[in-house]
């Protein structure tokens, strides 16, 4: 009774997902792995406060950042995870990226637990933008672990349109970066996250996820700061996985920071939270084992 009971619960999470916004960590388990997206303001242009930053990101298995402004803080916060957690953790920065006439840059980045994956073909790169599409070239990077292989693939969008390019372009071309990717690597289990500074119901955004064989890990919950920081406004931050990934998918959601970091969410943490954390929470998604605990245990 008690296996049927666990694949029903699992049947079910996997059909529909829990999504939501949650003030406590996803919890640990040897049968799940925990897989973050998170959008840290210019990371080394301003004052951020690493000690929390870690905290955060120690929450998870994997963490992709997003812009970040100098690798050397981002280095920094990697260092300090690893200074203050019992854990194995590393990490590995792809290079700067702009417009070749543009003057906005940021490079993405991967925190990762050592003990849960490990970087799978060696590779961490930006993908090349020949159309010349994206202010800052998407990120990826490949990782082995006890669910297979897969590659995690970070994207951030523009905000405000320009005579280089436009959001909905960038968006539109997510389906040609995933091709490149599964071709090259051989693989289909792909997730892509970060900021696409669309909310979760533009037909857009839904249509191109659509043509990339790509299913939503249901966070749609508001991941943006107001202007006066009174509370979180847009759902931009999303988590997108391949069909074979999707019945694995546990939980996804976007972790309320201002909640968990200072205990409270109120006028006064939300900005303190904005100006020391980011103007985004993180999104992370849940990937559950399909192996039923209790057949396991008696088939050792």
């Amino acid at each position: 009774m008690r296996r049927i009971c666990f694949l029903i619960l699992l049947m079910t999470l996997s059909l529909f997902g829990v999504s939501a916004q949650t003030d406590t960590p996803p919890e640990k388990a040897d049968d799940n792995l925990i897989i973050a997206f998170y959008n840290i303001k210019w990371l080394g242009n301003r004052q951020h406060d690493y000690e929390a930053l870690a905290k955060i990101i120690s929450q998870f298995d994997v963490c992709v950042v997003l812009e970040i402004k100098k690798e050397t803080a981002f280095a920094e916060l990697g260092d300090l995870l690893v200074a203050r957690s019992d854990e194995n953790w590393a990490y590995a920065h792809g290079p700067r990226s702009k417009r070749p006439n543009g003057r906005y840059f940021e490079a993405f980045g991967v925190i990762y637990n050592s003990d849960r994956v490990q970087l799978g073909q060696g590779v961490v790169s930006n993908i090349w933008d020949e159309k010349e599409i994206y202010r800052n070239d998407p990120f990826y990077a490949t990782f082995n672990s006890d669910f297979g292989h897969f590659t995690l693939l970070g994207v951030h969008t523009r905000y405000n349109d320009d005579a280089y390019g436009s959001r909905l372009k960038e968006v539109s071309g997510i389906p040609r970066l995933v091709k490149y990717l599964r071709e090259k690597l051989n693989q289909d289990a792909i997730i892509v996250g970060g900021d696409f500074n669309y909310t979760a119901d533009n037909p857009h955004l839904r249509s191109s996820m659509a043509r990339a064989k790509l299913e939503s890990a249901n966070v749609d919950s508001k991941t943006t700061f107001s202007d006066s920081s009174a509370d979180y406004v847009n759902d931009y931050d999303h988590i997108f996985v391949s069909k074979t990934l999707k019945p694995l998918v546990a939980e996804a959601g976007a972790l309320d920071v201002t909640s968990w970091v200072f205990g409270e969410k109120t006028a006064q943490t939300l900005r303190r939270s904005h100006d020391e954390l980011s103007d985004h929470l993180p999104v992370f998604v849940v990937l559950q084992s399909q192996v039923d605990p209790d057949t396991q245990a008696d088939e050792e």
